[in-house]
Formats: structure tokens, sequence, C-alpha cells
């Protein structure tokens, strides 16, 4: 069946909206259905201190969310639920800056037969940050499935219904980052794949919430980030080594050329970061 996007937007972002409008028509992808993104600054602080577990969320991120960062949680689980909601197998989830490859409509029909799974899976159509080369499986004669080390990034990705099923209860309340995929494989037991090549992007011009994450990031004090993500570091980096020693070597898009796509509208005002 067609999959038809779920897009997270501020209602006042009128032209990101029209962004992915016209990437929808030049796809011919099925009409969006629109998330009205949560703003973390409209929250009480009641709402938001019981939506957190500051536990878990400091010991994998080391700091608390910034407000944008939770609003962005919180809008990724309402189309998880959303999506739970409906009888569909499986849905597409887009960010606003979200811009899309020319090839993706071609290569969407292999991804929805590898969704149709009773397994939780994710398939993240942007960047993989570090994957070990063995994990490279072939999905098609021109598209092929990877376990990613490290990825993060929520601009566009595919989910099944059993993996909405575990990310929101991983999520209530919110313990890591909207886009921590890497905590999804290892506590929630989701099957998160990259593809090679990528198929998403994002617009270059800095979101408010990256600029959060920045200030977040600089105002945290040094013993923090030597002490309450000390633990975790370590496990993930004898994770990483596992799959170096198992299953060959690391690599990432950034050093990789068939990572490189065509979007399928090129915008006037915003490149995507790949076109820098």
């Amino acid at each position: 069946m067609p999959i038809a996007a779920w897009v997270i937007n501020l209602p006042q972002a009128r032209h990101r909206k029209a962004h992915i409008e016209a990437q929808q028509q030049a796809l011919a992808l099925p009409p969006c259905r629109w998330f009205s993104a949560i703003d973390g600054q409209a929250l009480s602080k009641a709402e938001a201190e019981a939506s957190i577990c500051h536990k878990s969320l400091i010991r994998r991120a080391g700091r608390g969310f910034s407000l944008g960062e939770l609003g962005c949680a919180l809008s990724h689980r309402g189309i998880w639920q959303r999506f739970l909601a409906s009888d569909e197998p499986y849905t597409l989830v887009l960010e606003d800056d979200a811009v899309l490859s020319e090839d993706l409509p071609a290569a969407l029909p292999a991804l929805e037969k590898h969704l149709a799974s009773n397994s939780p899976r994710v398939v993240v159509l942007g960047k993989v940050r570090l994957y070990a080369q063995g994990s490279v499986k072939a999905l098609t004669d021109a598209v092929s499935l990877m376990t990613p080390l490290r990825a993060w990034g929520g601009h566009a990705y595919l989910l099944n219904r059993a993996a909405a099923e575990r990310m929101v209860q991983a999520q209530t309340p919110l313990r890591c980052m909207a886009d921590d995929w890497v905590y999804f494989q290892r506590i929630a037991g989701v099957e998160v794949h990259g593809l090679e090549p990528y198929f998403a992007d994002v617009l270059a011009v800095e979101s408010q919430l990256e600029a959060e994450r920045s200030q977040m990031r600089t105002a945290k004090p040094w013993h923090w980030r030597l002490t309450l993500r000390a633990f975790d570091r370590l496990w993930h980096k004898i994770w990483e080594l596992r799959h170096a020693l198992f299953h060959g070597p690391l690599r990432s898009h950034a050093d990789n050329q068939m990572g490189f796509f065509q979007p399928c509208a090129k915008p006037q005002a915003e490149k995507t970061k790949s076109q820098k």
C-alpha cells in the first residue's frame, strides 16, 4: 500500500510546509498528514517534569532536554501514537526540513516489504555516521541495508507497528532524544537500519533546535561530561569494537560516494548540507 507521510510542522512555519508539499508532488507521494509540533516553551514546568525520566536521560545524554528537544521528542512520540491508532502496517515520518531524494519512490516497494514484519523495524533514510562494513546486506540490486553504530537525525524515517509500540513504551516517560537510534536498538530492541545510498538530507539553515543543543553542550559543567556518561560511553565503545571485530571495518556515509543523492527539488533560498 502507498505510504503517506506524517510530517511534524509548527503551524507558523508555512514556508516549511510548502517545502514538503512541493516534494510530495514532485515525487508523486500520497498527500501528507500534518502533526502540529509540540512547542516545549508552551509547556508548564509541571507538564515538562512529568514527561521526562531525568535519571535515564542524563545517563544517556549527560544533560537534560532543551525546550526545543523536549517538544521534538513529544512530537515524535505523538506521531507514533497516532500511527498506532490507525490500521496502517507502516508509515513514513518527516520533519519539515527534510530534503528527499528523487530516487526514493523507486526504493519504497522494497522498503515496504522489509517493514511488513512482526519484528520491530525502523529504516533511517538519512546519513549514518558509523557502521560496520560487514553489516551491509542487499535489499535490491541498487539499495543495501546496514546496521548503524552511530546515527542520529529524525528528519526522515520509516517504521512499522511493532517498532512504534516499543518506542512509545521506551519513551513513556521520555528517556532519550527523539533521534537516538542507537538507544532504540540497544534498550528497546528495535531493528534499526540505515540505507546505502541514503535517501534524505536536511536543509542547511541551522534550526532553533540545533542552536539550543549547542548552548546546552557548552553550558554543561565539565564534571558532568566526565561522570554521568562515562559508563554509557564505555558500554557503547565496547559495542562498536565488537561490531568491528565480527563485521569488518567501520565506515560512514561521509567517506562513501554511494551515499550521495540528488534531491527531488532544489530549494532556492536554502541548500542541503550535502551540497554545501
